[in-house]
């Protein structure tokens, strides 16, 4: 099992209206193949100013590299295009792989 982990910057201008648009557009999207599950939306905390904005992980369970790059295929690439369609460079991110390891 592995983690797909998409970390978000958000401006404190489209804050509200980008963190509903994840919770109810782009996950129900990210999810409807069930290619990737079991989604989790977390608060990054810093010690620095917010001032300037609201970062965010966004987290989902994949199979293996094969599904990821399946659903990334299918669905990933469209979302991405939606989000830079829809808040230009007021949210940006960017992706990371994660691996589960035995403790």
């Amino acid at each position: 099992m592995m983690i797909l982990n998409i970390t978000f910057h958000i401006d404190d201008e489209i804050h509200a209206n980008a963190l509903d648009y994840l919770k109810t557009v782009y996950i129900p999207d990210a999810t409807k193949s069930g290619k990737v599950t079991d989604a989790r939306l977390c608060k990054i905390w810093s010690n620095g100013d917010e001032a300037d904005g609201h970062s965010y992980a966004l987290q989902f369970s994949i199979a293996d590299i094969d599904a990821l790059e399946e659903w990334n295929a299918q669905t990933g690439r469209m979302l991405n295009m939606r989000l830079v369609e829809r808040f230009s460079d007021k949210m940006v991110g960017f992706a990371t792989l994660l691996q589960e390891m035995d403790l």
